[in-house]
């Protein structure tokens, strides 16, 4: 194709990206995903204070704040261009609209290295692959280019490539030091694939990625403390989770189930286990209409999406990114090699008669039709945003502290899900519990427990520094709060907190201070 005819496929695709992006982000006017405001407060804090702060002081009871590192450091520290617009919302909804379009960049690029047809088309399969999906590449959060890291650097992996693999490697740990993983599991799987389908070791790209992703890791401050966050956030709270350890974490983080796989991604379920069943069929028939590389590619991208369907169906909702991620590039590959459309094709070199595959084909177009029709009604006509924060979240609360606490005091925040907006719109302030709870869990254990009773419920005059409340154990609330969290605040959420609430109207040593339709924030006496 000439290079002006292959420029103007370039606009016209980047134009399409970002018209999509736009209209589905902009159309929501509050902010999905809660993590959002966290990164993009972090990368204001880079912007004023150098790309090598390390401290963390705002969560003094947290191992973050002990070893002083960041997880998601490249990613934080690529937002700060948009953390220089006026209106800070306005700038997290425009990082969000770039993430996705550089998504849909990366996945053309990468069906155009495998002259995969209609390589135009199938990364907007991935943005339309279910609408809890397309909730997801709405947040400002690393995913998202975790998915095009991922994509990509399976890409080099099976073209050998070791220049591409390690720059991909490196860019996965450097912006998401918690998916680092994927790159040995990338390795391992299409090393298996190249050596049973082309007889190819892979040791220099396989070599590349590993070199790449350790120095992803190296480049950040305190790159010792990131590893030992790293090991307590994957290891540590996976053995507290399946040991049935009652640890408060987010609801990403369980697993989904099968009704509502069955459900939520009932399409691409069967767009993608119709091209399995083919693809297995012709692997079986020894078919010679695909090559060895693809055929590794084909091979490697479905053990990777069937190995992140288990995990997103058993394990954790986390892994729906990379199932998606992988399974587009099955599916891709697999319509464009098994079912080729053209006429010319001899027929004795086709596994399917031309009739068959045009079907198969329909029906492939009409399930994407139906996916992309699910998703604009859930999020532009039916407008699900009640999922979104509301752009003025906390606002109130966070003006009263910032304008009437001294900077350092503790609020006590009995949500821990509220510390992404907390630290967000007051940095003036320490706060109890943020990020994940295991961090919490991790720095002392018997404070975790004193907070987790607190926020579930179960405590309300009196706490426990143990899993199970017993009497024996109980000690005064206001005493625990002083003493051990040196908190001046209690801050919490008037419907969601409201055994604690009520136990606190009534408490002389908490004075109430601020209060408005959600929540309260209450000084304690002596403070």
């Amino acid at each position: 194709m000439p290079v002006k005819r292959r420029a103007c496929h370039l606009c016209a695709f980047l134009v399409a990206a970002i018209g999509v992006a736009a209209l589905f982000r902009l159309h929501d006017p509050g902010v999905p995903g809660m993590d959002s405001f966290r990164h993009f407060r972090h990368a204001a804090l880079y912007a004023q204070h150098g790309p090598f702060m390390s401290a963390y002081p705002w969560l003094p009871y947290s191992v973050v704040s002990r070893w002083g590192s960041d997880l998601w450091y490249g990613f934080n520290l690529l937002l700060i261009p948009f953390t220089f617009v006026s209106d800070p919302i306005l700038g997290i909804k425009l990082a969000a609209i770039c993430e996705m379009v550089v998504l849909l960049l990366t996945f053309r690029f990468v069906m155009r290295r495998h002259q995969v047809g209609y390589d135009y088309g199938w990364p907007f399969l991935l943005f339309f692959f279910a609408p809890a999906t397309l909730y997801g590449l709405l947040m400002t959060r690393p995913h998202v280019l975790t998915m095009a890291l991922a994509a990509l650097l399976l890409s080099y992996l099976v073209t050998n490539s070791g220049r591409g693999a390690f720059v991909s490697g490196l860019l996965l740990s450097w912006i998401h030091l918690n998916f680092l993983w994927v790159v040995p599991v990338s390795a391992a799987v299409v090393g298996i694939a190249k050596l049973a389908c082309e007889r190819v070791w892979i040791w220099r790209s396989g070599l590349a990625a590993m070199v790449g992703m350790a120095l992803g890791w190296l480049l950040r401050p305190h790159p010792i403390g990131s590893a030992k966050l790293l090991y307590v956030q994957l290891v540590e709270l996976n053995m507290a989770r399946h040991q049935g350890v009652p640890l408060m974490y987010a609801d990403e983080m369980k697993p989904v189930p099968m009704p509502e796989v069955a459900s939520g991604f009932l399409y691409v379920l069967l767009i993608w286990l119709t091209l399995t069943v083919v693809f297995v069929i012709s692997a079986a028939a020894r078919r010679p209409e695909v090559s060895g590389q693809d055929r590794a590619l084909l091979w490697s991208s479905l053990a990777l999406a069937g190995l992140f369907f288990a995990m997103t169906a058993l394990d954790t909702r986390r892994a729906v990114a990379l199932w998606a991620a992988y399974g587009v590039v099955f599916v891709a590959v697999a319509f464009s090699r098994l079912l080729n459309l053209d006429p010319r094709t001899p027929t004795e070199r086709s596994l399917l008669a031309l009739d068959t595959r045009i079907i198969i084909a329909v029906c492939v177009a009409l399930l994407f039709a139906a996916m992309v029709g699910t998703s604009a009604n859930d999020h532009l006509l039916r407008a699900q945003r009640w999922r979104s924060a509301p752009p003025d979240l906390m606002k109130a609360p966070c003006e009263w502290l910032e304008a009437h606490s001294r900077p350092g005091e503790i609020v006590f925040n009995v949500n821990w899900g509220d510390y992404q907006v907390l630290f967000f719109r007051d940095t003036h302030n320490r706060y109890v519990t943020g990020l994940d709870p295991i961090f919490l869990y991790a720095y002392n254990q018997g404070l975790y427990w004193k907070a987790h009773h607190l926020g579930m419920g179960e405590g309300t005059a009196v706490t426990w520094a143990t899993p199970d409340p017993t009497p024996r154990d109980a000690e005064d609330t206001y005493t625990v709060l002083r003493r051990d969290f040196k908190a001046s605040y209690v801050l919490l959420s008037k419907r969601v907190n409201e055994p604690l609430y009520t136990y606190l109207r009534g408490e002389a040593r908490f004075q109430p201070v601020f209060e408005d339709e959600w929540y309260v924030v209450y000084r304690l006496a002596g403070s």
